[in-house]
């Protein structure tokens, strides 16, 4: 009888013991951690977790072998929570970090946590202009690799009077920097050639009749927000002696001014930032001569005489005609009267 009694206490208190585990194994809530299982130092380690029904209240920590734990903030997005631990606070002794979400169920506390591995950055090719990006967490890192180009060739190309020229050179169309050879070993850094100095490309030879009233222009090459001044004859001129204006830059010596040189040649010269540009001029006692009228008097002139030629040519042509003829009436008439003496 008191083995029986003794076997059924036993059963009872297995039964007392086990019905709490069994309850809070039915009530234990579903809840997985999603993120890398592997991550790099020094970078932005993210994780996330769904929250069921039933939870009373909750938090999310992280906890470093060396330095600890701490609570991070999370994120939300309807039922789901993200949060991001940086992984620089990780000496270099730690190996790894936990992750965890602590919950208050009905049932009492519960504890969901992962493991994360720490390793260093890898993968990735760096370039003169970028470094390599990590293939875990795709943050840059490392050094630059100098040694690493994408070369592109530019031609050299003359200086005009209005465009600057360069050198030959080779360009990194990474990094931008220069080279004088096609392996892109010597930097340099000026190319560019400096446009041709300015020249007078319109004006240079004209003719005044002295005491006229005729105002003359003459148009350097150099920009026209380089102008500086106007010198004739070694003497700068003030600003009611002419006038200047853009394209390239145009000065007109004003008509009262050109009436008051004297004759001879006279220089003017334009200055701009970019040099000189002179050109010669000459006040004359005769008038000048309008070199297109007189190439349309010329033109007339040979006209005429290609006129003239052509009715003498005909003329001519006319009197043998006519000669010929005579000749041949005159032995018309001889034959004639020989026949008749006959």
């Amino acid at each position: 009888m008191k083995k029986k009694i003794l076997s059924m206490i036993c059963a009872i208190c297995t039964i007392f013991v086990l019905l709490p585990v069994i309850t809070f194994a039915d009530t234990t809530p579903n809840i997985s951690i999603e993120g890398n299982d592997v991550y790099c130092r020094n970078a932005s380690y993210s994780f996330s977790f769904e929250i069921p029904e039933g939870i009373k209240s909750f938090s999310a920590g992280y906890e470093f072998e060396y330095i600890g734990v701490g609570n991070i903030s999370l994120e939300q997005n309807g039922n789901t929570y993200t949060a991001i631990v940086d992984t620089s606070k990780a000496t270099e002794d730690e190996q790894s970090f936990k992750v965890y979400v602590f919950m208050e169920t009905e049932n009492g506390p519960f504890r969901v946590e992962k493991t994360i591995a720490l390793k260093d950055h890898s993968g990735g090719i760096a370039t003169c202009s970028t470094k390599a990006h990590c293939e875990t967490c795709g943050n840059e890192y490392g050094e630059y690799d100098e040694d690493t180009h994408n070369i592109k060739h530019v031609n050299a190309k003359a200086p005009t009077l209005f465009e600057e020229g360069n050198i030959e050179y080779w360009t990194c169309t990474g990094c931008h920097k220069i080279y004088s050879d096609k392996d892109g070993k010597n930097e340099i850094s000026d190319v560019m050639i400096d446009k041709l100095p300015p020249e007078i490309i319109k004006g240079n030879g004209q003719v005044v009749k002295v005491g006229n009233k005729k105002a003359l222009s003459f148009t350097s090459s150099a920009d026209f927000n380089e102008f500086k001044y106007v010198i004739v004859d070694e003497e700068e001129l003030g600003l009611d002696d002419y006038t200047v204006r853009q394209g390239s830059t145009i000065v007109t010596l004003n008509a009262d001014y050109v009436s008051t040189l004297a004759l001879g040649k006279h220089t003017i010269t334009i200055g701009s930032e970019r040099g000189e540009a002179s050109a010669e001029f000459e006040v004359s006692e005769f008038e000048p001569i309008n070199e297109d009228e007189a190439e349309e008097e010329t033109k007339k002139e040979d006209k005429k005489t290609e006129t003239n030629t052509s009715v003498i040519g005909n003329a001519g042509l006319w009197m043998s005609l006519m000669f010929t003829s005579l000749d041949a009436m005159g032995i018309g008439l001889v034959l004639n009267k020989k026949r008749k003496n006959k």
